[in-house]
C-alpha cells in the first residue's frame, strides 16, 4: 500500500529527528534516506531524500526557534501541561516550512521543546 504524503512528511520529520537528536544511522545522511525509503512504499529514493532534507532543515530550525522563543513556550506549557499550543507565537516558523502541514510543525515545536528544556 502506498504511503501518503502526509504519511512520508512524519515519517521524514521522524527520521531527522534521530538523525540530529539521537545521532542515529551512524551519523549518516544516506544511511538514513534508505531507512525512510524502506518505511516509504510508493515513493521514489529522490522524493524520500528531498523529504528527509526538508526535514532535517524544519527540525534544526524548530530547535532555534524554541530556544528564541523559550519564554513564549514555558509560558504555554505552563497555561496546559498536557496540550502545549505553540500555535499563538509560532506563525514566523511555519511560513518558513509551508511544504509541512502545521500539525506535524507544531509536533517538531513540542518535541524541541521537550527534547532541549524538559528532559
Amino acid at each position: 500500500m502506498t504511503v501518503s504524503l502526509h504519511e512520508l512528511q512524519t515519517k521524514a520529520l521522524e527520521t531527522a529527528q534521530r538523525f540530529i537528536d539521537y545521532d542515529s544511522y551512524q551519523s549518516s545522511a544516506a544511511t538514513a534516506v534508505r531507512a525512510l525509503h524502506r518505511r516509504c512504499e510508493g515513493w521514489t529514493k529522490e522524493q524520500c531524500k528531498e523529504w528527509f532534507d526538508k526535514s532535517v532543515v524544519a527540525h534544526k530550525h524548530g530547535i532555534a526557534f524554541i530556544q528564541a522563543h523559550s519564554e513564549d513556550a514555558w509560558e504555554a506549557h505552563n497555561q496546559d501541561r498536557n496540550a502545549i499550543d505553540f500555535t499563538p507565537f509560532a506563525g514566523d516558523y511555519m511560513a518558513a516550512h509551508p511544504a509541512f502541514p502545521e500539525d506535524l510543525l507544531l509536533d517538531v515545536l513540542v518535541w524541541a521543546f521537550h527534547w532541549y528544556h524538559l528532559r
